[in-house]
Formats: structure tokens, sequence, C-alpha cells
């Protein structure tokens, strides 16, 4: 009897609730157009937060105190996207940089400096392979012309018709074939 008890207790719980398809395209094409545009901008939002690790929280740096490692590449990149990513199209951004790295580093020791120029030299050595298999594949590209100067007809070694004539003429104008209808 005991048994039995815990089987009907099974069969009565509720089925897995199965998905169903749900159209919700809108009738007019400008809605549904725009609907798309915001699922899409609310897609890339949840994207951006999750690659620069915001976590959908905002976050004051003002206010905020980073305590553990993590917490501080958090941070920089915050820093980082706050600060250089928007001005980043200017002419003057690379000095931004260079002046923001300076100050960073002014109360550093010298081989925490050193541990910072290991970490560019290996970003730097990534972009120049990036530059070179771009220049690479930006030369398989282009086709080159073969050959020099100006195109010409093959005529033979002798400048003679080459063998490209099916029927030979002789020289006094007198064909071997009579019965030539050409």
């Amino acid at each position: 009897p005991g048994g039995g008890g815990g089987g009907g207790k099974k069969a009565a719980a509720k089925p897995a609730a199965k998905a169903e398809y749900v159209d919700e395209t809108l009738a007019d094409p400008i809605a549904e157009k725009m609907r798309r545009q915001k699922l899409v901008e609310q897609a890339d939002l949840e994207m951006a937060k999750e690659l620069f690790g915001t976590d959908g929280e905002e976050i004051d740096l003002s206010t905020y105190n980073p305590k553990s490692e993590k917490e501080f590449v958090k941070f920089g990149a915050l820093l980082s996207t706050k600060f250089l990513t928007p001005v980043q199209a200017s002419a003057f951004y690379k000095e931004a940089v260079k002046s923001f790295l300076k100050a960073a580093c002014k109360s550093l020791g010298g081989a925490e400096v050193k541990e910072i120029e290991s970490v560019m030299v290996a970003l730097r050595n990534d972009k120049v392979k990036e530059e070179k298999a771009a220049a690479a594949a930006a030369a398989k590209a282009v086709v080159k012309p073969t050959g020099k100067g100006k195109k010409s007809l093959n005529t033979g070694p002798k400048g003679g018709d080459s063998g490209l004539d099916d029927y030979k003429y002789n020289g006094d104008g007198n064909n071997d074939d009579d019965y030539d209808f050409m």
C-alpha cells in the first residue's frame, strides 16, 4: 500500500509547461520596426553590461572604492569606458592615454612599472601581428598583372603565323586547294 500511494502523488503533479510560440508582430510595419529596434538596443545594452562587467548596476566612480583585484580590474575598465572611450576619435587621444599612464604610474616602483610595460609590449605585439595579417590579406586581394609592359599577340619565334592558320597560302597567290569555296 505504501508503494502505490507514492506513485499516485507523482501522477497527480502538474505536467511540465510547454513553451508556446507567441507571435508578437504588429500590424503596422513602422511600429514593428520600432519594436524590433528596441529589442536590438536592449540586447546590445545587456551585452555591453556583460562585457564591461557592470552587471547592470550603476557605479558612481567618485565614491567607488575597490578592494579586491577583480574590483580593481573592473575599476580600470570603468575608468577607460567612462573617460577615455568617448574621446577615442580625437586626434589627441594618444596624448591623453600617455598622460593617464604617466600619472597613474608615477607612484609605482620600478618593478611594477616594468610589469605594466610588459603588458603594453604584449599588446603592441598583438596589434602588429593583426596589422601584418590585414596587410597580407589586402595584398592577396589585389590582383597583380603578370608579365611586363604592354600585352601583345604571340606571333611565334620568327614573327610568323605561329601555326595559327589552318590554311597556308603560297607567296604567288596560287593556292594548293582549287576547291576551296572561300
